[in-house]
């Protein structure tokens, strides 16, 4: 689990929430700048975000271990939510391999 979490600070013109960050302990904010959702999981995850990636991946899905939504996402999205249970995956793999990889996760 990530020492950072994120928290909603508003939105943007277009209407997708924006999103801040602040460590877990002591909740001091970090300086950085409001941020779409899938910006601040990939800040949090130390990652980029991919410029092809032009959906937004809902972040009740990330708190919701039981949710199947993760079978409409793509490899990319697959890879985030995954990483917010600590599990890295390799996206070199199809999607079915890597659909089975999680199945087997939230079995145990």
């Amino acid at each position: 689990m990530s020492d950072i979490e994120m928290f909603h600070v508003g939105e943007n013109d277009k209407g997708e929430k924006l999103y801040n960050l602040r460590y877990v302990k002591g909740g001091r904010p970090l300086p950085t700048p409001s941020m779409t959702g899938s910006e601040a999981i990939a800040k949090i995850n130390g990652t980029q975000i991919d410029a092809a990636m032009d959906t937004i991946i809902p972040i009740d899905s990330f708190n919701n271990k039981s949710s199947k939504n993760y079978k409409s996402m793509n490899k990319k999205e697959l890879e985030l939510f995954m990483r917010e249970h600590g599990i890295e995956l390799d996206r070199r793999k199809n999607k079915e391999d890597l659909i089975k990889q999680i199945e087997n996760f939230f079995k145990e």
